[in-house]
């Protein structure tokens, strides 16, 4: 045998020695320990981009497409998922979000260019009409008033709101807010209603909503603090506001205050839910969970959207000095058991809404997330080896 040959068959000897050394020692890498842990993803029973949760006479909706889902116990009391018959209804092409009061379910839908609003439960299932056709947008409520923002032109919006309570059934303007609605909360010590736009937070009088403007959260300096994204109401008294940045800010009496902030390149979803720890109807609230995303796309970006997780203290507050943190990265209390598992299923999806379902309607308090685009996900234990883990609903 010739000296090349000889050398050849080494030198592949050689090369099959490395490659077999280098993988046993690339088995320790975390990587391959997160591609370990990865939760086997299931197809969703709720698909698509579905809208915000909704609690109405102790059942949980959501909407996908044309359809919505109610969440409750069947009749072997058992909580399950199931679709609503709306073959009598007009909902048009999509339902693009949910609102409920104390006496009504209310639906927002696409249909054509304007969309329109219907109570698919109440007294009646009647529509909801402006005094003229209008871009509605969304709709929020809050006790028995219903808000709606429609675009009247542009860049320029109305915030209206139907009071249930009020016998003359009119859906009046209120005054001074000219960007669009993506949240309401209220304050029972002053008794505020809080309206979050983009542009800002407005604030008017629960009891006086017609009777003058909507005035705007301001600083010391008399500038507005703006690109707020969703709110909250942390308890009774207390709301909580975040912006796109992620500044996480509280709220009482018109009075703001920053608390938090996120201190990297994410951005808010504006997602925001209550978590609480231990399972009861009484139980305080433990956490208050925040949806993130990455506002750039780069080649070594982890995907790192879902959430992230922020302390309250025993009155429902953000506590002081608490950060936000990772979900069930070695923090108590927190939301899920196993972070590796988390990075790799929901860690990589959009939150756009979540919630965590009330006691009186599933004694789980199961944690439900609506994404961007994979349907509607859930943290529970499905009995099938797994554990509780993050994923699709089924």
């Amino acid at each position: 045998m010739d000296k090349v040959r000889m050398m050849k068959i080494y030198l592949l000897k050689l090369l099959t020695l490395f490659l077999i050394i280098y993988s046993l020692d690339s088995c320790r890498n975390p990587i391959f320990y997160t591609v370990t842990q990865e939760t086997p993803l299931i197809p969703p029973l709720i698909d698509g981009s579905p809208s915000n949760f909704a609690i109405f006479k102790d059942e949980m909706y959501v909407a996908s497409g044309k359809n919505i889902f109610k969440y409750g116990k069947n009749k072997q009391s058992e909580c399950k998922w199931s679709k609503m018959d709306l073959s009598e209804e007009k909902l048009g092409s999509s339902i693009v979000n949910l609102a409920a009061t104390g006496n009504s379910l209310y639906a927002h839908y696409l249909d054509n260019n304007f969309g329109g609003i219907k109570r698919v439960i109440g007294k009646d299932n009647s529509n909801v009409d402006l005094e003229e056709p209008q871009y509605i947008q969304t709709i929020y409520a809050s006790a028995n008033v219903l808000f709606i923002c429609a675009r009247k032109s542009g860049e320029t919006y109305i915030i209206y709101y139907l009071d249930e309570d009020d016998s003359s059934g009119n859906i009046k303007p209120i005054n001074g807010i000219t960007s669009m609605l993506n949240g309401v909360a209220y304050d029972s010590d002053s008794k505020y209603y809080y309206l979050c736009t983009y542009s800002g937070i407005y604030y008017v009088e629960i009891d006086n909503i017609n009777s003058s403007p909507a005035k705007l959260l301001k600083d010391e300096e008399d500038k507005a603090y703006t690109g707020f994204t969703g709110i909250i109401n942390l308890n009774e008294n207390y709301v909580a506001a975040i912006n796109k940045n992620g500044d996480l800010y509280e709220i009482n009496s018109a009075t703001i205050v920053k608390k938090a902030s996120f201190n990297d390149s994410r951005e808010s979803t504006g997602a925001l839910a209550l978590w609480s720890r231990d399972k009861g109807d009484t139980t305080p609230t433990s956490l208050l969970l925040v949806g993130r995303n990455e506002y750039y796309y780069s080649t070594i970006s982890r995907y790192t959207n879902g959430y992230v997780e922020i302390e309250l203290d025993e009155t429902g507050r953000i506590k002081e000095g608490a950060i936000f943190r990772e979900p069930g990265n070695n923090n108590s209390p927190t939301t899920i058991d196993n972070y590796d598992r988390y990075v790799s299923s929901l860690g990589k999806k959009i939150i756009k809404h979540f919630i965590q379902t009330p006691f009186a309607i599933d004694e789980n308090m199961t944690l439900f997330a609506s994404t961007q685009k994979n349907g509607v996900w859930s943290y529970r234990d499905r009995h099938d080896g797994e554990g509780e883990t993050w994923n699709a609903e089924k």
